[in-house]
């Protein structure tokens, strides 16, 4: 099953500014790794600077 992908050209508006488009580009990217890829070694290697904690352990056995 393919996961979902988050479409950002149907949610962006033509009132933002370059930084509120910059910034949506962030948010979906993260949440699109995050929540449908399930890709955390990205997320990790993409926005943090410090170890990851994962607060629910069952997500390694799914994994």
């Amino acid at each position: 099953m393919e996961a979902q992908k988050i479409n950002l050209d149907a949610l962006k508006r033509s009132n933002w500014s370059e930084t509120e488009l910059e910034n949506a580009r962030l948010a979906v990217d993260f949440m699109q790794r995050t929540m449908n890829d399930h890709d955390f070694s990205y997320v990790q290697a993409n926005y943090s600077n410090e170890v990851y904690k994962q607060h629910n352990p069952a997500i390694f056995r799914m994994v």
